[in-house]
């Protein structure tokens, strides 16, 4: 089954095309995290377009679509990142998510943006560096919610359910909006003293001394350029969570 993936949360759109692992919309494998892991990536197109995602998010879709081969007729589920972010991007991606869902026949899924971007960094999502995703360390996204905030929550990684699997995330904190000193407050309060601390998102961009900074050797920041919101991360959540809600 095909998973078509939109986040434009940020100024950056991407969508992504992902076949997971379902028949005729039954599970192959009954677990909902294994389903999101195991998703082929077919394509995935991002771009920085500058809040600009009205124009240019129906072209990114298309393009995608294109690269992958497939037709919209094709997909079975539209996931789309649902916030928190911009609220320009987010009314724009709902609207033409929901359009595409109706259009097409597919069923349509909601997911949170902190959770897609911070299991982007997981082996198997998009994630290629073993450290970063290594059992006890604690994923912080955080994007610029401007007015002196970030948007921020925070997860920790653990070991893999199955043998053969990659690690998983466990959410420590609801998604919530932050002066930046009050985030690194939290980040204190659910981080073991010994754990490592992932940042990524461009709230640490935004205010890299309030953060980074201050949390010190602990923290690594991934930059926003390496690591921008995916659509494809979000097609795979959404796999998931649609292998949880059933056939």
């Amino acid at each position: 089954m095909l998973f078509l993936g939109i986040d434009t949360a940020t100024r950056v759109g991407s969508v992504g095309l992902v076949r997971a692992a379902l028949d005729d919309g039954a599970v192959a494998h009954p677990e909902p995290g294994r389903i999101a892991e195991g998703g082929a990536l077919l394509a995935e197109v991002t771009r920085d377009t500058g809040l600009g995602h009205g124009t240019e998010l129906l072209m990114l879709i298309d393009e995608c679509l294109a690269a992958a081969g497939a037709a919209l007729e094709d997909v079975g589920c539209v996931a789309v990142s649902i916030g928190p972010g911009s609220f320009t991007g987010l009314r724009v991606a709902l609207a033409t998510a929901k359009g595409l869902a109706l259009g097409g026949g597919a069923t349509l899924v909601g997911v949170p943006t902190l959770e897609a971007l911070a299991a982007s960094v997981l082996p198997g999502w998009g994630g290629d560096d073993a450290t970063a995703a290594h059992p006890g360390v604690v994923i912080a996204p955080c994007l610029d919610a401007r007015k002196g905030e970030v948007y921020g929550a925070t997860f920790v990684v653990r070991q893999p359910v199955w043998r053969d699997s990659v690690p998983r995330l466990e959410r420590t904190s609801e998604d919530a909006a932050y002066a930046p000193a009050a985030f690194v407050e939290v980040l204190g309060e659910r981080t073991p003293a010994d754990a490592r601390i992932v940042l990524l998102g461009d709230g640490c961009a935004r205010y890299p001394a309030e953060i980074a900074d201050a949390l010190g050797e602990r923290a690594r920041v991934l930059s926003f350029e390496s690591r921008p919101p995916s659509g494809a991360a979000v097609a795979r959540a959404g796999a998931g969570i649609f292998a949880a809600s059933g056939p």
